[in-house]
């Protein structure tokens, strides 16, 4: 399998920084990678400090004056909006332990647990001192009984990659550019060949971690499959880590046909931010079009309500510092027919230019007047999800998608 540096001869969408990038022997040059973030960031500072200023620091009460703002308009909120999601216990169980997962590459010390499953780690990749590899660990999860022997979705490979911890991290979220993703997958892999999509573009920052962890994902997926035990990959992470984790399931599963017949492979994300343009469903058409084995699994992008991180792009965030400026032409008037109000001011984004991989899967919690607060969860779509205001920071920790998934858990058993 070729590996994604050796292909990324990035073409950037929006600025060419007038070099490619090298490999040998199939491993991605890290320096190359790091350059490239590094250039990337800078551009990315760049263009943002045009627009910025003291209204925008860090620092202070930003993010409670964000937040408060965006308080005041309806599409803060999903509202009426999207349709109610749910899923079988199995499944819960798995996003509930993709979650653990995700939290153990942040900590060692806080190993996933599920009542019912075996969940061991195999290794761990460390991060980089540049930043371009990112903390990344493989665990295999499996039943502790012979009960549910038939699952689809287990036993099961679990990588996690890991997101934001360190002030290096930022060289890979600000390499914001956008490259052309066509070249992150394996179109001679494909039964069927993929059409060249013009407008079908990611992160580079993201691209670049991807690209530096494809080698080790590669050696551990071969070492399950040769054990003869796991036919299902599933890639998960929070925040960046889950972007990262996103852009290696499409890339693993661009090859499946070829590299890995016998394997299924899933991503469930937690607070993503966005990474690819936002139409990717016909990808996923062309990738299991004359499949006799079903190569897909789970396709999930979890999003709290009201995160901040899930909805950043350049774009957007340049909306947001004039939602700081407070008021802009963008604010009308709007009829709505929810509990908050008879009419709300909205404001109206621009289009999104990325958006996450896999179905949108809003987690809600809301409270009426007094009474217990009401958890739900909602499918949303893209188009609907761009539209939103989202501006909340605390939204995005992992311990409250982690107490939201617990909720989700003790649905999907009450609606057995």
């Amino acid at each position: 399998m070729k590996s994604i540096a050796s292909k990324l001869r990035y073409r950037p969408v929006r600025q060419s920084t007038g070099k490619t990038l090298e490999t040998s022997a199939g491993v991605p040059d890290l320096g190359a990678l790091s350059l490239d973030n590094s250039q990337g960031t800078s551009r990315g500072l760049a263009e943002f400090s045009q627009e910025l200023d003291e209204s925008f620091e860090l620092g202070g009460d930003l993010s409670v004056r964000l937040a408060g703002a965006a308080e005041k308009y309806h599409n803060s909120r999903l509202g009426n909006g999207g349709k109610l999601w749910t899923c079988a216990p199995s499944e819960a169980d798995l996003i509930l332990i993709a979650a653990g997962c995700a939290r153990a590459v942040y900590n060692s010390n806080t190993e996933p647990y599920e009542r019912g499953y075996i969940i061991s780690r195999l290794s761990h990749v460390s991060p980089s001192l540049n930043g371009v590899v990112k903390a990344t660990t493989f665990h295999t999860i499996g039943r502790d009984s012979l009960i549910i022997a038939t699952d689809r979705l287990l036993p099961a490979l679990v990588i996690s990659i890991r997101g934001t911890s360190r002030i290096i991290d930022w060289l890979i979220n600000l390499n914001s550019g956008l490259q052309d993703a066509n070249l992150a997958l394996d179109d001679e892999a494909l039964s069927t060949p993929l059409p060249l999509m013009r407008d079908f573009s990611t992160h580079a920052g993201f691209a670049n971690a991807a690209a530096a962890l494809e080698s080790a994902v590669t050696t551990q997926i071969r070492s399950v499959l040769k054990a003869g035990k796991i036919e299902h990959v599933l890639f998960t992470g929070h925040s960046a880590g889950g972007a990262v984790a996103s852009l290696l399931f499409l890339r693993f599963l661009s090859v499946a046909a070829r590299d890995y017949p016998s394997m299924r492979f899933s991503c469930i994300t937690f607070g993503s931010p966005p990474v690819v343009t936002p139409d990717i469903s016909d990808i996923f058409k062309y990738i299991r079009k004359d499949d006799q084995h079903d190569r897909l699994g789970l396709t999930l992008a979890f999003v709290n309500e009201g995160d901040l991180v899930s909805r950043l792009d350049k774009d957007y965030v340049l909306s947001i510092k004039r939602l700081l400026d407070v008021g802009g032409p963008e604010i009308e008037k709007k009829e709505c027919n929810d509990s908050r109000s008879d009419e709300i001011p909205v404001w109206y984004l621009p289009q999104a230019a990325l958006s996450m991989i896999g179905d949108i899967v809003m987690l809600r919690k809301e409270r009426l007047k007094e009474q217990k607060p009401v958890y739900s969860s909602m499918l949303v779509s893209p188009k609907e999800f761009s539209s939103l205001l989202f501006c909340n920071k605390d939204a995005h920790h992992l311990e409250v998608y982690l107490g939201n998934i617990k909720k989700l858990k003790e649905r999907s058993i009450e609606n057995i």
